[in-house]
């Protein structure tokens, strides 16, 4: 593929990975880095890819930490979030 259209498949990811992360159940979320491990496995069990090959192992650990932390940092931003609109409710009540 153009360098360009992996560019854009990249940003198309990681946003739809940001808008999964964002849902009310958590486990869409981790939709994406789960169907990576499977691709990852896919490719390696039918030989497109080398497992004694650096790039693979690059590919593998870097994609999979970049969809996890994405998941991991967008959950917690949200809790911290609805904690923090549960405290301004309950200070409400008491006045």
């Amino acid at each position: 593929m153009h360098w360009s259209l992996n560019i854009l498949l990249a940003i198309f990811i990681l946003v739809l990975q940001h808008f999964l992360s964002t849902r009310n159940k958590a486990f869409w979320g981790g939709i994406l880095p789960v169907g990576y491990v499977i691709l990852l496995i896919y490719l390696l069990l039918s030989g497109k890819m080398d497992v004694g090959s650096r790039d693979f192992w690059f590919i593998a650990i870097l994609g999979t930490t970049i969809l996890l932390g994405g998941w991991i940092s967008v959950r917690e931003s949200l809790e911290k979030k609805r904690k923090q609109e549960l405290d301004k409710m309950t200070s409400h009540d008491l006045k």
